[in-house]
Formats: C-alpha cells, structure tokens, sequence
C-alpha cells in the first residue's frame, strides 16, 4: 500500500489552480472531468517534489468545504482492492462506496472507507 494522492475538497478547482500554480511548481495538471461514479468533477495536480493533489468538487465535498476541512481524503493504491477493504473493515472501518471505476484513473475500481484517521481511498494497482 502507498499513497497514491491527496484528495482536496474545492468550490472551484480553477481558482484552486491558479493559486497551486502561485505556491507550488506545478507540473501537470489533468483536464477537469466529471466522474459519473462519484457524481464529482475532479483534476489531478502534479507537483515538484510532492504527493499530487485530487481536487474535487461538487455536492458530495460541500460539507468538508463547510467545516473548512480541505483535505478530503488521502488515497492509497493497493495491490489486491478487495482484500484492502476486507482488512480495513476487520480492522475498523465502514466502507462507505463500494468500488467502482475511476474516471481519473483509466477505469481502475476505487473504494471509500470512513476510518479512525478519516476517509480513504482505495484504488486498485
């Protein structure tokens, strides 16, 4: 399992753009697109030396956004996506999506846990 991304809650992931642009050397950032799945619009942000951002928006992270709470999620990326949750869950946590494909991420099956550090991603290897 490793960090894969951080997942940051937004109101409008242009504006999020410009000021990562102002405070980080940003190398790529992916088109904005809508995840049907996940009912989000979402771009991929490359950093220099960093851990790339996922920002998100849209109803779903409106009430992070409320309780100034931007970081999301973080996202892990695992070998075997099944196994990942049964563990989480033995261990825990609530599987609050089951997985499915990730528009950002080629179709790759993601899953969300709510856990003792807060929500996680999972996305298949």
């Amino acid at each position: 399992m490793k960090l894969h991304h951080l997942g940051i809650a937004c109101i409008d992931i242009h504006e999020i753009l410009v000021s990562l642009r102002h405070n980080y050397n940003v190398l790529k950032a992916t088109e904005i697109l809508f995840d049907e799945n996940q009912q989000v619009s979402i771009s991929m942000v490359y950093i220099e030396n960093g851990v790339p951002f996922e920002l998100i928006s849209g109803e779903k992270v409106k009430p992070f956004i409320k309780r100034n709470s931007f970081i999301y999620h973080m996202c892990y990326e695992v070998a075997d996506l099944n196994q990942s949750i049964v563990s989480f869950v033995q261990n825990g946590a609530t599987l609050i999506s089951e997985p499915k494909a990730a528009v950002l991420f080629e179709g790759r099956p993601v899953a969300f846990l709510n856990t003792s550090i807060g929500l996680i991603e999972l996305l298949q290897a």
